[in-house]
């Protein structure tokens, strides 16, 4: 295929429990121009054997394999092979619903000022258990409005490829907050959309990388964020303490989000309470109390922040 409509990258990483699942919904899109091209970084579980043997079903897959570089080298490499007008992301974890491909290209086709359409997305836990819906800003002027938030799933973007050739891809200076700096620069250039359906699964792991580095991932994105905001070299920031101290609060709290989600209450109080001794006020402690006392109405106050927050 020398010119796809859409080139869609997955980075795979020891990602073989989950992996079938995200290839199947790639392959069963209901838009079918695309090619695949998956990137074995590494793995040493039963990854590359399960990319091979959908190759052999499905020529618009190419498989990528070779040592462990990392997901911002990874997907730059993907990037560089893309030969579609627009790039897709996936990750090995999730899955894209069926329809997703063919409502992204509509929207692109239709709005070619738009540089990024993502969409809102539902976390479910390892077994594939809706936990709850995630709500995002969707129009472009409502995304400008919270740019300095997590404003996009990172699985669930297409992106029109000539607008990356131009951002300089994912910057290794942003690592671990990479596509938080990455959409923000494409944001502050171009207008974006988040298409208000929940068009991806966004499989939640307690032993994720976005869980075990949750602290250094927010001191990062702090920095990232200052330097996009100023002008200044992100290395030239400075992380000062109530920030730190801030960083350090949220960081116990997601370990007692964990917790809840697992069903362990006693290992949520204790994190809450290592938490509220950093960083106490009224409001943090009665939002943490509340999850104790009802994970699902804890569960329907997030939902109901967001779309108060977004405006949905």
């Amino acid at each position: 295929m020398e010119n796809p409509m859409i080139s869609v990258i997955l980075p795979v990483y020891n990602g073989s429990k989950f992996l079938s699942n995200a290839i199947d919904s790639i392959l069963n899109q209901t838009f079918v121009d695309f090619e695949f091209i998956i990137i074995n970084d590494g793995s040493t579980d039963n990854s590359l054997k399960i990319i091979e043997s959908y190759q052999k079903k499905d020529k618009r897959i190419k498989i990528v394999s070779r040592g462990n570089k990392g997901l911002i080298e990874t997907l730059n490499e993907g990037f560089s092979l893309a030969k579609g007008k627009y790039i897709a992301r996936q990750d090995d974890d999730d899955v894209s619903h069926l329809t997703r491909f063919e409502k992204q290209v509509n929207f692109l086709e239709n709005n070619i000022e738009y540089a990024l359409c993502g969409t809102l997305y539902n976390v479910v836990d390892e077994e594939n258990n809706f936990i709850r819906k995630h709500y995002l800003p969707s129009t472009n002027e409502n995304i400008q409005k919270h740019l300095f938030d997590s404003c996009f799933g990172h699985g669930s973007v297409m992106i029109r490829r000539e607008m990356i050739l131009d951002m300089k891809w994912y910057r290794k200076e942003a690592l671990h907050v990479e596509d938080y700096d990455f959409f923000i620069r494409i944001a502050q250039k171009h207008k974006v959309y988040n298409i208000p359906e929940f068009l991806y699964e966004w499989c939640f792991r307690n032993n994720s990388v976005s869980y075990s580095n949750f602290e250094i991932q927010r001191n990062k994105k702090y920095l990232v964020g200052e330097s996009l905001k100023s002008g200044i070299p992100i290395e030239e920031i400075k992380l000062n303490k109530d920030t730190a101290s801030q960083s350090k609060a949220r960081y116990f709290d997601a370990l007692g989000a964990v917790s809840l989600l697992q069903g362990n209450k006693l290992d949520a109080l204790r994190f809450y309470s290592k938490s509220l001794k950093i960083d106490f006020t009224l409001k943090r402690f009665m939002k943490l109390l509340l999850s104790l006392l009802s994970r699902k109405l804890w569960i329907v106050v997030l939902e109901i922040t967001q779309k108060r927050k977004y405006q949905i």
